[in-house]
């Protein structure tokens, strides 16, 4: 009897926890997707393609304050923010955008190489468990709403 008494006190604490795993969650969207491509249309992701960016060259650096920080966090599986895989016939690359909350419009900058650098801003709808991409601009513009497009992906001539 005192077993049973003893269940049924844990699962009576256990169920009568004062938060939800809904509202203990925290939606985090600040990525974005690229297929790059040559004029010819190769893929310059590709490792097989002798023209291919080298990927160890990438650094990605965000300002935050005004001062331009490069990316790294040796902790993580991707430590420079950004990673390249197969989607379906081709190769993307995606890249985490600066988070800021205390800027109006985080910057990303994507070095590509020494003389090859993008510039990302993005535009966040903030709530107390929620950071999601609204607007983001490549280069000063505007390349996806998510009014508009569904998932922030562009392909990207160099």
């Amino acid at each position: 009897m005192k077993h049973l008494l003893f269940i049924l006190i844990v699962t009576t604490m256990v169920s009568c926890s004062t938060s939800t795993d809904e509202e203990n969650a925290y939606v985090l969207s600040n990525s974005i997707e690229f297929s790059i491509v040559n004029t010819a249309g190769e893929d310059l992701l590709d490792s097989n393609n002798p023209n291919s960016i080298d990927i160890d060259n990438i650094r990605l650096y965000y300002e935050i304050d005004n001062e331009v920080i490069e990316i790294y966090d040796s902790h993580l599986e991707h430590p420079r923010h950004f990673f390249v895989f197969e989607h379906e016939n081709e190769y993307r690359i995606r890249v985490s955008q600066n988070d800021s909350k205390d800027e109006n419009r985080p910057i990303t900058y994507i070095e590509w190489n020494e003389t090859d650098t993008d510039t990302l801003q993005v535009e966040y709808d903030l709530t107390h468990n929620s950071l999601a991409q609204k607007k983001i601009w490549l280069n000063g513009e505007e390349i996806w709403n998510i009014n508009i497009n569904d998932g922030p992906f562009l392909v990207l001539t160099k």
